[in-house]
């Protein structure tokens, strides 16, 4: 959703400005105006064409050559690891990473932090717990999820919304009984089990479900180079794993020993037909009884007596392995790195970072993973539970219309889902001038428009920016969110109205039917008018691109009591939020709908007790080209103002005009850089400077600011050198910036941590 959306309550609360921007109009930002209606339709069919869809007018970097043998040497396992593999995981280097953080200057401000509490991590590290840590995580841990594991995903997704549509229908159903005098003390354990039998008989997650889930390949481990350690490690494990043997004959449990892809195999079988025959007749009538059939106890016992769970361990090469699936049929390795997950072609993203120091690799195929993204969801199961039972209970009276909207939320949500394209992923985490996270999607990211180019890149290039983002957002997206939020919130308070009616004999409903009669006669009506300007006219009137910068140039504003020195000599951060004007006079129809309903509820909430406070005047001047509208703040100054602007093209909401002014002129000047996506920068050079400057600025001025308080100012002095060493320390940071695009028809995702 469009980040302004969230500001305008903001503007509106907090500043109460904005009030006669519609006698701003300029007839050439009419949509009507001949040059606007070919951008407009230009606009219009790019979003019908999926904006958020990746496009190929971007072309991504060629992939290198590079030898499989050399892709192989730089991937560890899973060079090993086969190349029907679903998903892969590892963690390379964490020890090394953790010696690296040592060495900095905010490693030896923590060292020194954990000394002067009396922890002495060079001594911790001598502990025989922290050097078995260390073989664990200390080269590489990994996970690889085997053929099939996309499957058992989808099915792992469809329990859990049969169990939210159950469990939603089953509250309904307590409070229904509850309201009713239906319960007859039987309580929410009745209740419990009869969601429980509900479950069994969804075709989506019970019985059904259940004879399709199968333990899927799956196998961790780590890599431990000192033979010593590695023996050790794997010994352990394999007498933990035999452990299990010894719960006797008669326990359903296995010994195994066999070999496989030259890896000999120790560990145990927990037999499924074992199981299921110690289910005596008396078992079987007591799960009668839990589940209401005998055919779903027999279905359920059958799929327990084809299912068994393999737990196995042993060592390849440097690596200790742990394996569990449902036969020992999915231990799989590759025979040569050309029958690996590193020639597979999906995994071509790899070949970038070949000569990279990569520490973290993820992956997940294409095809496994779109059958859990398509079946994804939010709230429609749990919507439709408590629709579903609504349409079974009198208890609340008539329902129908919640029922509706709670069915439009279901719908909604689905939708909103369903616009999400799934692709393979690919992920790495690299050590490079700091650290790197390149991510590579085939598929897309629905909520943002990556093809259509930034206005306001060159904001991002203006001196002593600490925060600056800019994006552009998909309206097709955000209108099925807001539609969603509305029928949300039209449903809970159509169902709070229904209660509210209730003729209930308790003290706390009491108190909420009161509270409710008072906000629905006093306050819903002005609340809805808001939401709607806001979601209607002031949505309509912006444009999709919006950017947020902030500075550290703002000047304090003249508080009274604050020593002139500081005042003149502080520095302070501006903040701006920035978006495109597409349609004046519905801007100006949110702000008179707003600032009608805001007067109206604050005349309400004297009537209830606040104290009074009326609506403010607003002030407003014209600069420039730009339009500004302001409260009246005794101590405010030019750089330190809260305001709303509006200029030919752009709406701004800053704490600084002068800001707006210095921001309206880098757009109009262009020079920025091309660039589509999402993009944000933070930084830490910046914030370092500001904070040392008010260090200085404190001790230059200490006298002063602290006349007639010794004992703070001896306080502070004293802690200056601490607070100078954390400065120093994080000094080392020096930026972090992120940037999600199109690249080779595919979403690709980059973030930087800069050091200096």
């Amino acid at each position: 959703m469009k980040l302004k959306k969230f500001l305008l309550p903001l503007v509106a609360g907090g500043s109460f400005v904005f009030l006669s921007c519609g006698e701003k109009k300029d007839p050439a930002d009419s949509p009507t105006d001949g040059g606007n209606d070919e951008n407009n339709s230009a606009a219009a069919s790019a979003t019908e064409a999926s904006p958020s869809d990746p496009a190929n007018d971007t072309p991504a970097p060629p992939v290198p050559e590079v030898a499989i043998e050399k892709l192989a040497a730089s991937a560890g396992f899973a060079a090993l690891a086969p190349k029907n593999t679903e998903g892969f995981l590892s963690v390379r280097g964490a020890y090394d990473m953790y010696e690296q953080l040592q060495k900095t200057e905010l490693g030896k401000l923590i060292l020194g932090t954990m000394a002067e509490q009396g922890i002495e991590l060079s001594e911790a590290e001598q502990a025989q717990e922290f050097q078995m840590v260390k073989a664990v995580i200390g080269e590489e841990l990994f996970a690889v999820f085997g053929d099939g594991s996309g499957d058992q995903l989808v099915n792992l997704n469809d329990l859990g919304k049969s169990a939210n549509y159950h469990q939603m229908k089953m509250m309904v159903g307590l409070m229904s009984s509850e309201l009713n005098g239906e319960d007859n003390g039987a309580g929410p354990e009745v209740a419990f089990m009869s969601m429980f039998a509900g479950m069994l008989q969804d075709p989506k997650g019970g019985i059904d479900l259940v004879e399709k889930c199968e333990m899927p390949p799956l196998l961790v481990g780590f890599k431990v180079s000192d033979q010593a350690m590695r023996e050790q490690f794997s010994g352990m494990i394999a007498g933990g794993i035999g452990e299990m043997l010894e719960a006797g004959d008669e326990a359903p449990i296995a010994e195994l020993d066999t070999e496989a892809s030259g890896v000999k195999l120790t560990g145990v079988k927990i037999d499924g037909a074992r199981i299921a025959a110690m289910v005596d007749e008396d078992a079987r009538e007591e799960m009668t009884q839990m589940f209401g059939a005998r055919e779903d106890v027999d279905r359920l016992l059958k799929v327990i007596e084809k299912n068994n769970l393999c737990l196995a361990t042993g060592v390849k090469d440097d690596y200790i392995l742990i394996y569990i699936g449902g036969s020992m049929d999915g231990f799989q390795l590759a025979a040569s790195p050309a029958d690996s997950l590193v020639a597979k072609d999906e995994m071509d993203f790899l070949k970038h970072y070949a000569d990279k120091d990569v520490r973290f690799l993820l992956y997940g195929e294409k095809e496994a993973f779109s059958k859990f993204g398509e079946a994804n969801e939010a709230l429609a199961s749990m919507s439709q539970g408590i629709k579903d039972g609504l349409a079974e209970s009198d208890a609340f009276g008539d329902t129908r219309d919640v029922q509706t909207l709670l069915g439009d939320v279901a719908r909604l949500d689905k939708e909103l889902f369903g616009m999400i394209k799934h692709g393979r992923t690919g992920l790495v985490g690299i050590i490079e001038d700091g650290f790197k996270i390149e991510s590579h999607s085939g598929g897309n990211m629905p909520s943002l428009d990556l093809n259509t180019p930034h206005s306001f890149t060159a904001l991002g290039e203006m001196d002593d920016v600490v925060l600056y983002t800019n994006s552009v957002s998909n309206p097709a997206f955000n209108g099925k969110v807001l539609d969603m939020l509305d029928s949300l919130g039209e449903a809970s308070y159509l169902m709070a109205a229904q209660v509210a009616k209730m003729d209930v004999d308790d003290v706390a409903f009491q108190g909420f039917q009161e509270v409710f009669g008072m906000f629905d006669a006093e306050m819903k009506t002005d609340l809805t008018n808001i939401w709607k300007a806001i979601s209607s006219d002031w949505a309509d009137g912006t444009g999709n691109e919006a950017s947020i910068v902030i500075d550290l140039k703002g000047t304090l504003p003249k508080i009274p009591e604050i020593p002139g020195s500081i005042i003149e000599n502080g520095l302070i951060p501006r903040v701006a939020f920035v978006t495109p004007i597409e349609d004046r006079e519905k801007l100006s129809s949110a702000w008179t709908s707003i600032e009608g309903s805001l007067t109206n509820l604050l005349k309400t909430a004297a009537n209830l007790g606040a104290p009074e406070i009326p609506m403010q005047e607003i002030d407003e001047s014209e600069k420039d080209g730009i339009a500004t509208f302001w409260t009246a703040v005794p101590t405010s100054t030019k750089d330190a103002r809260p305001v709303v602007s509006l200029s030919e093209k752009n709406f701004y909401f800053s704490t600084s005009p002068k800001f707006v002014g210095e921001i309206e002129a880098v757009i109009a000047a262009g020079n920025g850089p091309g660039r589509k996506g999402s993009y944000g920068v933070v930084n830490f050079t910046a914030v370092q400077k500001l904070a040392t400057h008010w260090v200085n600025l404190m001790k230059a001025n200490a006298n002063e600011i602290f006349e007639g308080n010794e004992f703070a100012k001896d306080d502070f002095m004293e802690n200056v050198p601490m607070v100078e060493s954390v400065i120093k320390a994080f000094g080392e940071l020096d930026d972090l910036t992120w940037h999600v695009r199109n690249e080779g028809g595919e979403v690709r995702t980059s973030i930087h941590f800069d050091l200096n």
